[in-house]
């Protein structure tokens, strides 16, 4: 999650976190967060970005080992 003070300053940050966990698609959740900022008052821009990240299947290797390409 990066977002600007619009949400931050109006939800909780306890109550931000339980919407983010939810298991819902990101642009739901994106809209959630948005429209709990303007029902707690809205007193300014409210910028939301999420992104969800997934490790690739198989071996993961390391910053150092793909730099010296060992295995």
């Amino acid at each position: 999650l990066m977002c600007s003070d619009g949400l931050t300053d109006m939800v909780d940050d306890g109550d931000i976190a339980d919407m983010v966990r939810r298991p819902v698609p990101l642009e739901e959740t994106a809209a959630h967060l948005i429209g709990a900022a303007n029902a707690y008052g809205g007193r300014d821009n409210i910028s939301v970005l999420l992104v969800q990240a997934s490790a690739a299947p198989g071996k993961r290797r390391g910053l150092m080992s793909r730099l010296w390409g060992q295995a």
